[in-house]
């Protein structure tokens, strides 16, 4: 499952899309751009959803097929992040436009739908910026909500 979704990436330009519309400054960087965005897309892939828990993605498989010696670790994962613009939001939106028409390209359909999902996740402390708030199941603890937003988007 994992080679097929790194060939579909692939597949969709997603290299030459975020390098050619993304442009993220970072100094002193040990990792591109690229390869982050690749290891926060893959921790997705295999749901793993809290920053301090990035380590358990060192396997052997994802160093081999991203050409990389070591991953990122979880502080320059937080980093990467936190270094992230208004401005290089609106050109990870415009790289997504991209993709999302050469999807439409490839399967020819009359509409992209993408869905939302999000998750509570409690923390000790001050951790990622949590702050109490909303939390179902541990009330008055600190936690963050997490989560993925898409919308529709019509052919044409």
């Amino acid at each position: 499952m994992y080679l097929f979704f790194v060939n579909f990436m692939s597949l969709l330009g997603l290299k030459d899309a975020l390098t050619s519309k993304v442009l993220l400054k970072r100094k002193g960087r040990l990792y591109s751009n690229l390869d982050m965005f690749q290891f926060l897309v893959d921790s997705l892939m295999f749901v793993i959803e809290r920053i301090e828990h990035l380590g358990l993605l060192n396997n052997i498989l994802c160093k081999k097929i991203r050409g990389l010696k070591d991953l990122p670790d979880p502080e320059t994962a937080s980093d990467y992040l936190e270094s992230f613009t208004l401005e290089n939001i609106e050109e990870l939106l415009r790289a997504n436009q991209e993709i999302l028409s050469k999807v439409q390209k490839l399967s020819d359909p009359h509409e992209v739908t993408l869905l939302s999902d999000t998750h509570v996740t409690t923390v000790c402390g001050q951790q990622e910026q949590s702050e109490v708030g909303y939390n179902p199941q541990k009330h008055g603890r600190s936690s963050f909500q997490s989560g993925w937003r898409f919308c529709t988007i019509p052919a044409g």
